[in-house]
């Protein structure tokens, strides 16, 4: 399923559970890049990157199975690992 948060569905997180890699995309225009951070269940910062695109890909292959929280512009979205 797709990870859109109220109010805010112009983002899109996908899929959602995933193996190796999760999508961000947005149907706005990206004035300035947007800084998409990733924690673990326990609050660390496990990766950080620039969103540039409309869509940008967030690389899970090194992180273990679990679930994850994907945060953009001060909005929290979870993923989940498998």
């Amino acid at each position: 399923f797709n990870s859109v948060p109220e109010g805010d569905e112009n983002i899109s997180i996908y899929p959602n559970p995933t193996k190796n890699d999760v999508w961000v995309s947005t149907d706005k225009e990206l004035t300035k890049p947007v800084t998409i951070d990733v924690y673990n269940s326990i609050g660390e910062k496990v990766s950080s990157l620039l969103m540039t695109e409309k869509v940008q890909k967030i690389d899970f292959n090194n992180l273990q199975p679990g679930c994850y929280f994907i945060r953009i512009n001060n909005k929290t979205y979870k993923s989940i690992k498998y």
